[in-house]
């Protein structure tokens, strides 16, 4: 798979960085924070934080998804109006469309939680990237460096 390096030099440019959905298809992607303004510890940190958020791809809740939509279809077949003995093919594709269902809504919750933590963690450097900024005001913006 083909690596994608985003190169950041300013706070602004921290607003494009997206998250992929499907993680199959998903490029390696590195962020890295070309900058003179930043301190290399702080640079780093930022760093860290960013690659931790921007390969989350909601999958940890779309395998939640699917046991708990599992989970209930079996508490259904167990407890409910069917029961065990008068199961049949249709209540084999019934409990498969109730696992489909519940890895769609975990995954969809799981993408909208890790764009708010990555949006959240883009807020923070940026203000804390602008406050450095302000204090040094007079040092020269740094070139766009590609590897």
């Amino acid at each position: 798979m083909a690596e994608n390096n985003i190169l950041i030099t300013e706070p602004q440019q921290l607003n494009d960085i997206r998250i992929w959905p499907l993680p199959f298809f998903r490029p390696d992607t590195t962020v890295r924070i070309v900058s003179r303004d930043v301190s290399p510890d702080q640079k780093n940190a930022w760093e860290k934080q960013l690659n931790q958020h921007v390969i989350d791809c909601g999958c940890e809740l779309a395998g939640m998804g699917v046991i708990m939509g599992v989970v209930a279809y079996l508490l259904w077949i167990i407890f409910g109006p069917t029961k065990l003995a008068a199961l049949n093919l249709t209540h084999l594709w019934q409990g498969l469309a109730v696992a489909i269902i519940g890895l769609s809504f975990g995954k969809i919750w799981g993408l909208i939680r890790a764009r708010m933590r990555l949006s959240e963690v883009v807020q923070n450097i940026q203000e804390r990237w602008n406050q450095d900024s302000d204090s040094s005001s007079d040092v020269l913006p740094s070139p766009v460096i590609e590897k």
